[in-house]
């Protein structure tokens, strides 16, 4: 049998669904809408466009609505897409290619989230209006007898997966509207997902999965020790099974949720301990790149001797160097906002200044405004490069929008700039605002504080004299 069924969950979905169905027109057999109680005409539209709709009541579990969807296919594969996403121009001669080789049992399907509702399909595919690289999800799969979903949120088909199924990546791309903030805000899919996973935890406190995301949404409201904790039990439960060598989930995501964590206590050997065991465990991901660079980069300060200090940025550099070579390459689990491009390109242009390279950083601080336009850690850090090479007056004009701000870095650089045309008396103000600002907030780059103490040595001696 090979023929496609589109399956999604939908609840007052009646301004996305059109969308939705319009992308797979002309590729899908048929579209199954398991509807979980809405109130608006979301089912109506469904009807109209010829969809079999399925009422399924609602049980704060999204496992056991896919499975509602999937009971009503009878056989081929079943294409999963939820209303607020859309499936890419030229994605349905790949599927159906996958289908009629009949060579695999899934597809795993590279996602785009968009960074806003209005952008277009294009400008996601593109990059310029998208939130991070894909993330390439199973979302194409032939049904089976055995075919089921698992978790009341993050829902899965781990158990089906493992028993010897075929997978492929697939070139049909599916992009996502529903990551922007104003769609998470106005749903309150946050507050959701935090409730789903605290349940989830409680019901099974041995899911390393489950404890990985709860730990990610805990960071996301701003409860620390809470995802501390989380994290900490997710990673012990991955050692044990791999110690046990059982089958453990992909420990990258908890890798990466503790190795930020301990980087914010200053637990440099901890974090990198970390970054080293998962890369034992499992392949490259730019999450752990770009970490281990953070690392090196942070125990520079610390670092004793100027050999040793050398190597640290040096190591910094390559791994943010090596960040921007893994963009294309598949994974299932999301890269930190910027870790392919724009913050790791900011970060090695921030090495390259300490290395006193200000041509070479330069390039990386372009390189992450290509990326990121008006990214306020390169601005600056152009700013510094054109001080450095005797622009004193054009970084002056460029930092002058940034002085509105509540950076120091603005600040001081801007003093500096002034410094090297002027009097210290003239840059005085600016001394002093940048510390009236690092009272509440400190420096974005910390070497910013030696050129503060610098200058105000500066006008000390120019005092006395």
């Amino acid at each position: 049998m090979k023929t496609i069924t589109l399956c999604t969950i939908v609840r007052n979905e009646a301004d996305n669904l059109p969308g939705l169905l319009a992308s797979v027109q002309g590729i899908v057999d048929q579209v199954v809408v398991v509807d979980t109680g809405s109130d608006d005409n979301t089912v109506e539209i469904a009807r109209q466009a010829g969809a079999h709709v399925v009422h399924h009541v609602w049980k704060d579990d999204f496992a056991a609505a896919r499975n509602a969807g999937v009971a009503e296919v009878e056989g081929g594969f079943v294409l999963i897409l939820d209303a607020d996403e859309r499936l890419a121009p030229g994605a349905g001669e790949a599927l159906r290619q996958a289908v009629a080789s009949d060579r695999i049992d899934g597809g795993r399907l590279p996602l785009y989230n968009a960074s806003r509702a209005d952008a277009s399909i294009e400008e996601v595919l593109s990059g310029s209006k998208r939130l991070g690289p894909p993330i390439h999800l199973e979302r194409f799969l032939r049904r089976t007898p055995d075919l089921r979903w698992q978790g009341v949120v993050h829902e899965h088909i781990t158990d089906w997966a493992r028993d010897g199924k075929r997978f492929a990546n697939l070139d049909a791309a599916i992009i996502h509207y529903g990551a922007t903030e104003e769609v998470r805000t106005d749903r309150g899919k946050a507050e959701r997902n935090l409730r789903l996973l605290e349940l989830a935890v409680q019901r099974e406190p041995k899911n390393a999965v489950y404890k990985t995301y709860l730990a990610q949404d805990l960071i996301q409201a701003g409860q620390t020790e809470r995802a501390r904790e989380q994290v900490e039990g997710a990673w012990a439960l991955i050692a044990d099974l791999k110690a046990q060598r059982k089958a453990a989930p992909d420990p990258t995501p908890a890798a990466t949720l503790r190795a930020v964590l301990l980087l914010q206590e200053s637990k440099f050997d901890l974090a990198a301990s970390t970054i080293q065991q998962a890369l034992r465990w499992t392949k490259e991901h730019p999450n752990l790149v770009f970490l281990g660079g953070l690392v090196h980069e942070r125990r520079w300060l610390e670092t004793q001797g100027a050999d040793h200090r050398s190597a640290r940025l040096e190591s910094a550099a390559k791994a943010y160097e090596r960040c921007a070579t893994l963009g294309d390459k598949p994974t299932s689990t999301p890269a930190l906002p910027g870790a392919t491009s724009w913050a790791a390109a900011t970060r090695l242009g921030t090495v390259r200044l300490l290395q006193a390279k200000p041509d070479q950083a330069e390039v990386a601080f372009e390189r992450a405004l290509a990326s990121k336009p008006r990214h306020i850690e390169a601005l600056l850090g152009l700013a510094e490069c054109q001080i450095l090479r005797g622009l004193a007056a054009q970084a002056l004009s460029a930092l002058s929008p940034l002085l509105h701000t509540e950076l120091a870095d603005g600040w001081i650089l801007a003093a500096w700039a002034g410094f090297q045309f002027g009097g210290y008396q003239e840059v005085a103000p600016m001394v002093e605002q940048a510390r009236r600002v690092l009272t509440t907030r400190e420096c974005l780059a910390t070497h910013r504080l030696w050129i503060l103490e610098e200058l105000e040595a500066e006008g000390k001696k120019r005092s006395i004299a």
